[in-house]
């Protein structure tokens, strides 16, 4: 349930605002919600995901796991790989213009860099990589 109330926010969000960034508090909060359903859908430890805000990556299953969850339920994973139309037209909307681009360019980045086809593994070497290349811009936490 938690799922589709996601989606249809996030498509909501890509219909009705194209010229419009999400605020900090719709980001936080469309986080939130991703977090709150992956966690239960992959039962990672807390300490684990809080970890990722201190730049922790552990290379724990459920944890990579967790990471794909927010990939797909984000619907940055499609035809089980990741889809970088997808994340560069969701920077548009929900990142503020100084940063967009910013985002956009770590996104290719990754993208380009993450080689498994375990889309678990990809995951985590996408955020990884998300992280190490520009923790400041980092929002999945």
């Amino acid at each position: 349930m938690i799922e589709r109330l996601i989606l249809l926010a996030c498509i909501f969000v890509l219909w009705s605002t194209v010229e419009c960034a999400m605020t900090k508090e719709q980001l936080d909060s469309m986080i939130k919600a991703l977090r709150k359903t992956c966690q239960s859908k992959t039962e990672v430890d807390t300490a684990i995901l809080d970890g990722m805000r201190r730049g922790e990556f552990p290379e724990d299953p459920k944890f990579q796991c967790y990471l794909k969850c927010l990939l797909k339920t984000s619907r940055a994973i499609r035809d089980d790989k990741l889809d970088l139309n997808m994340m560069l037209k969701q920077a548009d909307i929900m990142i503020a213009g100084e940063f967009q681009e910013r985002t956009k360019s770590v996104m290719r980045k990754c993208t380009a860099e993450t080689s498994s086809s375990d889309m678990c593994v990809a995951a985590y070497q996408f955020f990884k990589c998300f992280w190490e290349t520009d923790s400041e811009m980092f929002i999945f936490m």
